[in-house]
C-alpha cells in the first residue's frame, strides 16, 4: 500500500486518468461533484485544498480523497460541494481510520457522502437523502407549462439559453442570490470573494465528462430567471438558481428548472440531481433519492467514540428550547 497527499497542482495526468477511470466505473461517483474537474476549480480559489491518494500495486487498487485543511492535521469536506467521498471502486473496503492516519489526519468532517461507502460507514452520525429525477420517466407539469404561457404574454416572448459565457448573467445571479440570502435571513454563502470567483471558474469549465453550466431564462429581452450548475457524463445537478424577485408570481425559478430538465433529457442525461434539501419541489418532482450521511471520521477508535457522543449531545441540546444558541456546537460536526 502506497499513500500520500499532494496539492491539486500535483496531479499527473496519469492520476487524473486513474480518478476519471475509477469515477467512470463505479456508478456512486457518477455524480459532477466527484469529477476532479470540480476539485480542481476549487483549488483555483483557495490554496488550501488537498487529495489523498492511495494506490495498492499487487491489487491494482486506487483511490482519492479531495479535502480542504482546516489545520495541519484536520480537514473537512469542501465547502458547496453537495458530495464528497472517496473516489475509490464500488469494492473498496479498506478502513476509514487507516487512510486518515496514513494521510497524517486526525480528523475528516463530511455532510454528503453517499451512505454506500463503507469506509465512512461508522462515522456517519446522521442520514439524509439527495433528491434525483430519472429522466428517462419525468414528464413535464402543465401548472408551470401555463405560467410559461402566461409570462410570454404578459411580459415577452420566453427564450432558454442553456449555456452562456455572459459574464453579466453571471453578476445578475450573484446579484439576486445575494438579495434573496439578505431577505429570507440566510447567511449570505456569496460573501466572500473566493466563492464569487468559483462560480466565475466553473461558467469557463468544459471537459471531457464535466462541465460547468450558467444558464438563463428571458422574456423578451428581460431576464428573469439563471441557474449555475454541474454536469457530468449522465447527471445534470441543479446547484446555484435565482430569479428577478419583481416576476416572483410566474414562478420564474420553477419555469427555469422544467427548461432544464426538458434540455438535460434531450442532451442524454441519465439523471437530474437537486442535492440535499427538504424543498417542496424537490419532493414533488423526484423519482428517488441518493441516502447521503453526515459525520465525522476520527483517527482513532476512542477519539470516534467521543465524537458521535459529543455530536448527539450537541444534537439533543439544539432540540431544547435552548437549540437556537447551541447550533453552533452541531455546527461543528457539520462543517
Amino acid at each position: 500500500m502506497r499513500t500520500s497527499v499532494k496539492l491539486v497542482s500535483e496531479l499527473t495526468p496519469e492520476m487524473l486518468a486513474s480518478w476519471r477511470e475509477v469515477q467512470r466505473n463505479n456508478p456512486s461517483l457518477r455524480n459532477p461533484f466527484f469529477c476532479p474537474e470540480f476539485t480542481q476549480a476549487v483549488a483555483l480559489v483557495r490554496d488550501d485544498i488537498r487529495v489523498g491518494i492511495y494506490s495498492d500495486d499487487q491489487t491494482g487498487m486506487v483511490a482519492f480523497l479531495p479535502f480542504k485543511l482546516i489545520s495541519r492535521t484536520k480537514a473537512t469536506a469542501l465547502d458547496y460541494s453537495d458530495y464528497h467521498g472517496l473516489i475509490a471502486p464500488s469494492s473498496f473496503d479498506i478502513d476509514g481510520q487507516s487512510l486518515l492516519r496514513a494521510w497524517g489526519l486526525r480528523s475528516f468532517n463530511f455532510r454528503y457522502v453517499p451512505t454506500v461507502q463503507q469506509s465512512f460507514y461508522r462515522s456517519v452520525f446522521e442520514q439524509t437523502d439527495s433528491h434525483v429525477i430519472d429522466l428517462a420517466t419525468f414528464t413535464d407539469c402543465n401548472k408551470e407549462n401555463r405560467k410559461l404561457r402566461k409570462l410570454g404574454r404578459e411580459v415577452g416572448p420566453v427564450r432558454f439559453e442553456s449555456q452562456t459565457a455572459d459574464p453579466d448573467v453571471l453578476q445578475k445571479l450573484i446579484e439576486w442570490k445575494r438579495c434573496h440570502f439578505e431577505r429570507t435571513g440566510f447567511d449570505d454563502l456569496l460573501k466572500e470573494r473566493w466563492t464569487r470567483d468559483l462560480l466565475g471558474v466553473l461558467q469557463n469549465t468544459e471537459a471531457d465528462g464535466f462541465a460547468g453550466r450558467l444558464s438563463a431564462l428571458y422574456a423578451g429581452d428581460r431576464l428573469v430567471a439563471a441557474h449555475l450548475g454541474l454536469r457530468s457524463e449522465t447527471v445534470w445537478h441543479w446547484w446555484f438558481p435565482s430569479y428577478d424577485a419583481e416576476l416572483s408570481k410566474y414562478s420564474p425559478g420553477l419555469l427555469m428548472l422544467l427548461k432544464l430538465i426538458e434540455h438535460a433529457q434531450q442532451t442524454g442525461c441519465e439523471e437530474f440531481d437537486f442535492g440535499v434539501g427538504e424543498e417542496g419541489f424537490k419532493q414533488r418532482f423526484a423519482t428517488g433519492v441518493v441516502p447521503v450521511g453526515r459525520g465525522s471520521l476520527q483517527g482513532s477508535g476512542l477519539k470516534q467514540i467521543i465524537a458521535r457522543k459529543g455530536w448527539q449531545a450537541a444534537r439533543r441540546v439544539s432540540q431544547s428550547r435552548f437549540g437556537d444558541r447551541c447550533q453552533s456546537l452541531v455546527r461543528v460536526f457539520h462543517a
